[in-house]
């Protein structure tokens, strides 16, 4: 799960639900979380860990299977383990680095997991080939009901770096490893804001009204949930393997904007006029993506301009 800001002030958050993992990623559920507006306490206000859960309390009901539960350190809270250890969700979800912690083994302590993992040993783990170092250790946190394993994960062996990322769970059994590959496999969520912004503007909301956002929001939201869709109707079917890198979204938004042109050129050029016939003859669509400057692509019009294409 992950959820990003958008509009002009940090009011509105898009949460995105459920990630079902195959041969591609697809968002199940979209959600719209209001932020607490601090000028205006009598005005309800949900929790991103609350609607988390109504997310997945939705899955359940739908037939869905009880996948591992992924987040960042934005959901990270004692109430979000508490309501996901009482649906029985397994989950793996990064910790801040000033998260107190209260005991480690028989000892009781009381310091920052940062400096917990200070001083600790750190080995190998691998993720498709990448090499990482990680310590582990399993720890109770401040206001903790129950021990957790967590791991700290670094660039470099030496303990003059400080590790980058914290990933806790309630499976004490599970080694280092796996929690870095479970924590890897949330970068899907990122991916899917980052296309939002670059493709869709999400980021960039003109509007203020409540509505607006919102529907600008949905509207996104939508088109991406689509190209995903388009992305599955390409996977070649004999790759068992679900790591088999998907076409890029940017690449098929492109590819339908150059068929909507084509098909706007095809309807002008079907006018009976001798311009449009002459446009006809010079356009090409596989051309759409070279440069106007390529050897017989160069062709003047009446007003001194340049178009694609090759005369007839």
């Amino acid at each position: 799960m992950g959820s990003r800001s958008t509009g002009p002030g940090p009011r509105y958050s898009a949460i995105n639900g459920p990630v079902l993992r195959r041969s591609q990623q697809m968002p199940v559920f979209w959600e719209i979380l209001h932020r607490e507006d601090k000028t205006n306490p009598a005005k309800t206000h949900e929790k991103g860990w609350e609607v988390a859960i109504k997310l997945l309390q939705e899955t359940l009901a739908m037939g869905f299977p009880k996948l591992l539960v992924v987040a960042d350190s934005w959901f990270a809270g004692e109430e979000f383990f508490a309501a996901l250890k009482e649906l029985d969700f397994k989950f793996v979800i990064e910790l801040k680095s000033n998260r107190t912690v209260v005991g480690h083994g028989r000892r009781s302590l009381k310091m920052r997991v940062d400096e917990f993992f200070k001083t600790l040993f750190r080995h190998k783990i691998f993720y498709h080939g990448k090499k990482k170092w990680a310590a582990s250790a399993i720890l109770m946190f401040k206001d903790g009901k129950h021990r957790m394993r967590v791991v700290a994960v670094a660039n470099r062996k030496g303990l003059a770096e400080e590790a980058f990322a914290f990933y806790a769970t309630y499976e004490l059994t599970w080694d280092a490893a796996k929690l870095w590959a479970a924590s890897r496999d949330r970068w899907a969520i990122e991916v899917q804001f980052r296309e939002l912004k670059q493709l869709f503007t999400l980021g960039e909301v003109a509007v203020r009204s409540q509505n607006a956002v919102e529907t600008s929001i949905s509207v996104a939201a939508i088109a991406l949930t689509m190209i995903r869709l388009e992305q599955l109707s390409r996977v070649d079917a004999k790759f068992a393997n679900q790591y088999v890198q998907p076409i890029p979204a940017g690449a098929i938004v492109r590819d339908l904007q150059l068929q909507s042109l084509a098909c706007s050129i095809s309807k002008l050029a079907k006018i009976d006029s001798k311009e449009f016939e002459s446009f006809a003859k010079r356009i090409n669509p596989g051309n759409f993506g070279r440069k106007p400057t390529g050897s017989g692509l160069n062709h003047k019009t009446g007003s001194g301009g340049q178009i694609y294409g090759k005369t007839g």
